[in-house]
């Protein structure tokens, strides 16, 4: 009896060891699911391992991969387990996603302490389910979750104290009216631990270019609010990472949108369309237009389709396809509006933004077959023009009304129409107008006879080489100064060596030069006829917006410092421009380039975006600093900072001023990032998290990279919109201007 008892505690003994060392967890539950793409459905482990059995569910032929970063640790520790084997595919290859989108693997894990409660998983070196139970499973049915009361209570107080109360009748004076938007929301089952605390409104001001991005702040429970400077009513939308959520507003209105967080997920496995957010709740005296534009189905283009098009289809051809599918659009559209008895401001919405994003789409189409043709030289249909009619779509736009500007899709849609091919070439009428009957060397050579000889060859061939040169000044180092030597002395030399058939010249073909101002109104004049006679369009409110859209750069480029004509030019242009907020703009945008007083560098202000700057600027104080906002998926950054490699070479340890870059993890990942800088030799550089960029892109309302922000040695902004395309110039002007300002006398300090 006595050794039956002993060899039964023993077989307890063994039991109870086993039943420690082997769990199984089938659907176990977790604390919050930061990616739509993995879901664990059974955790095993035992005494040699950990098993993590994942469905991964994707885009059918996309791919995902775990790399030798992925792991998994104890909840609340920094105790990584890493991946050692997996079934179902290969550690570091790819697993392309069959077409049910569903893929089931197993990921083998050493073995985890008895003790351990909840695990995090990280695949690829990421975490991204927080908390998964060792203990217990998931429930049947998860109720959804019911929005806290402080929560409620935070939104009613919100749209209570809004200074609108009701929306904007379009087509009355109130549709123009200046003033800050308030959005407030609450993104139901939001965690701190997803990865992002702000979200961001792009917001602009479309009919002057003017960028005023915005950050949402997110705060832990959840709700999240910005504050949006409006010029009128704006269809617009606010973006969570990878996830864009349209909304209405109106200046000094407050509006109120809860979101939930299982769509997000849902957005996440869907990243190859424009997912449709449908569980959001909107409140507000915008509310109800909200929820209409929600629940409208309009029928839009798809852009991930528009390339291969592009490569297969002629100008005719598509704009025939595309005008029916136009058609079918609004006619599907019409139907519903005669139904559904939606606001006067939906309809209207609903309309121009069909209309709008269809006219972008042919201009689309035109746009890119020249890059695409160098390409593909073999491909023929590429080489066929559009026909002369191509554009007359326009005719069936509201160019004219000023309700326009509050689609989402007019910001595309105005970029396209100003820069279409008729208007182009307005510049090369002007360029004939303002020349000679015929230029110096057809007088000498065709008109008077003359043989050139082998010096005249040179020159002219150099003459012909100027406009590369000018645009590329800032990148040809020494070899610019010394190509500048020889050209200034081979230029002394023809005119010296005609100098009497160049004074014949002068009296016979000499032709004062058009003004600046002269010049930048004759383009309009001309756009002003070729919208007629070419496009067989009227004056419209979206051509005059066309008109303010080009002042800003006007005056930067022909204007810069030159007060007086760029009132003259001012002038004269607004004889075209009769609506009067488009009057009253182009004056404010007057007004800011050329203030009574010069500008002067300012402090940074009081904000959370500037602690994240100074942080990254402070260690080169007593320098100008030239900060590069760029990202290695930004063709124009890559080439800038390619271009400025030898200007950054030529001045490389500089005493007077300094280069730093700074870019986000989003836009950059890690690997093209380490390989970029390694290649351009970047000394200065920070990558940061997508939270702390955009919190920069606000504090310096940028949209659009590149952007170039210049800090004098005080840590003060000199210039926040740098030209950087004219950097010699432009430094030698700023080292000129603030000398006192550096450590170093004039003597010692950079020679430009």
């Amino acid at each position: 009896m006595k050794i039956i008892g002993i060899l039964t505690l023993l077989a307890l003994s063994v039991a109870n060891t086993l039943f420690s060392q082997q769990r199984v967890i089938n659907s176990p539950a977790y604390e919050f699911n930061s990616s739509g793409l993995y879901q664990i459905n059974k955790i095993e482990t035992t005494a040699s391992e950990t098993r993590l059995h994942v469905l991964c569910t994707f885009i059918p032929g996309w791919w995902i991969n775990f790399s030798k970063q992925t792991f998994i640790k104890p909840s609340g520790t920094n105790d990584t387990l890493f991946i050692g084997n997996m079934v179902g595919g290969t550690i570091d290859e790819r697993i392309t996603m069959p077409a049910s989108g569903d893929s089931a693997v197993v990921l083998i894990f050493p073995p985890l302490p008895d003790e351990v409660e909840q695990v995090d998983f990280a695949p690829d070196g990421k975490a991204t389910i927080f908390g998964l139970s060792m203990m217990h499973q998931q429930a049947a049915s998860e109720p959804a979750k019911e929005i806290p009361t402080q929560v409620k209570q935070w939104l009613d107080k919100a749209i209570a104290e809004s200074k609108v109360k009701q929306s904007i009748a379009f087509g009355t004076p109130a549709f123009f009216t200046r003033d800050t938007a308030r959005l407030v929301g609450y993104l139901n089952g939001y965690d701190p631990r997803a990865g992002f605390s702000t979200g961001m409104i792009y917001a602009e001001n479309a009919i002057t270019r003017e960028s005023y991005p915005i950050v949402v702040d997110i705060y832990e429970d959840g709700r999240f609010e910005a504050y949006i400077p409006m010029p009128h009513p704006q269809y617009t939308y606010v973006a969570f990472e990878n996830r864009v959520i349209p909304f209405y507003i109106e200046p000094g209105q407050t509006l109120s949108m809860v979101l939930d967080w299982d769509e997000f997920l849902e957005a996440d496995r869907k990243r190859n369309i424009r997912f449709k957010f449908n569980k959001v709740t909107f409140g507000g005296p915008s509310a109800r237009i909200n929820d209409e534009l929600l629940h409208t189905e309009i029928q839009l283009p798809d852009p991930f389709v528009l390339e291969q098009k592009q490569k297969r289809m002629t100008p005719a051809d598509f704009k025939r396809e595309q005008l029916a599918v136009w058609e079918d659009a609004t006619s599907s559209l019409e139907k519903q509006l005669a139904q559904a008895g939606l606001l006067p401001q939906t309809e209207q919405l609903l309309r121009q933004e069909l209309a709008l994003s269809h006219g972008s789409y042919l201009f689309d189409f035109l746009m890119n077959r020249g890059y695409y043709a160098q390409q593909d030289s073999a491909n023929d249909v590429l080489k066929v023009p559009a026909g002369a009619d191509y554009l007359d779509f326009l005719d069936r736009l509201p160019l004219d009304e000023p309700s326009i500007v509050a689609a989402h899709a007019f910001s595309v849609f105005i970029n396209r129409f100003e820069y279409c091919k008729p208007f182009g070439t307005a510049f090369q009428i002007v360029d004939r107008m303002d020349k000679p009957q015929k230029s110096f060397e057809e007088f000498l050579f065709e008109e008077l006879g003359l043989e050139p000889h082998e010096d005249d060859q040179k020159f002219l061939t150099m003459q012909q080489d100027v406009p590369r040169r000018l645009i590329h000044t800032a990148d040809t180092g020494a070899d610019q100064q010394q190509w500048r030597k020889h050209f200034e002395a081979a230029v002394t030399a023809f005119y010296s060596r005609y100098s009497e058939e160049w004074r014949q010249y002068l009296q016979k073909y000499h032709k004062e030069p058009m003004s600046a101002a002269d010049r930048a109104l004759a383009h309009w004049q001309i756009k002003d006829s070729l919208l007629q006679s070419e496009l067989g369009l009227p004056l419209s409110f979206a051509y005059e917006v066309a008109k303010v859209r080009s002042v800003n750069g006007e005056f930067q480029n022909q204007f810069s410092s030159k007060k007086d004509d760029a009132r003259v030019f001012l002038t004269g242009l607004e004889k075209g421009i009769s609506h009067p907020f488009l009057l009253a703009e182009a004056e404010r945008l007057f007004h800011a380039a050329y203030p009574d007083q010069p500008k002067q560098a300012y402090e940074l202000p009081a904000e959370r975006g500037a602690d994240v700057f100074k942080q990254l600027i402070d260690p080169h104080k007593g320098k100008f600093v030239f900060v590069d906002f760029w990202a290695t998926n930004c063709g124009p950054c890559v080439a800038s900072i390619k271009r400025h490699k030898e200007t950054r070479e030529k001045y490389y340890d500089n005493p007077d001023f300094e280069f730093v870059f700074i870019t986000s993890e989003r836009e950059s990942p890690q690997t093209p990032y380490d390989d970029f800088i390694a290649d351009q030799e970047l000394a200065y550089t920070h990558r940061l998290s997508s939270d702390d960029f955009r919190l920069l892109r606000q504090l310096f309302k940028f949209n659009g990279i590149p952007r170039y922000i210049v800090i004098d040695p005080e840590g003060r902004v000199l210039n926040d919109d740098f030209p950087m395309h004219r950097f010699e110039s432009e430094l030698k002007k700023i080292l000129d201007t603030h000398r006192n300002q550096l450590s170093l006398p004039t003597e010692q300090s950079t020679a430009i």
